[in-house]
């Protein structure tokens, strides 16, 4: 199991750390905080699902808005 930090997460799925922290602030990724340096970490795991789904919902939204014009 890999953990990552907010700012390493980000710049494994190529997205802003504000947006990683708010899908851990909305409940789309679970974090954990490290009470020796009090970083959050997130599962490489979860944070690849997550991104799945989201860049899979954003097709499928495009694909609805197309065919409606």
């Amino acid at each position: 199991m890999i953990w990552l930090t907010i700012p390493q997460a980000a710049a494994r799925v190529g997205r802003k750390v504000d947006t990683i922290r708010r899908w851990v602030a909305v409940g789309d990724l679970t974090a954990i905080r490290n009470p020796i340096d009090r970083q959050r970490y997130v599962r490489e795991e979860q944070l690849l699902d997550v991104e799945r789904a989201r860049r899979a919902a954003a097709r499928a939204n495009r694909a609805i808005g197309q065919e409606a014009s």
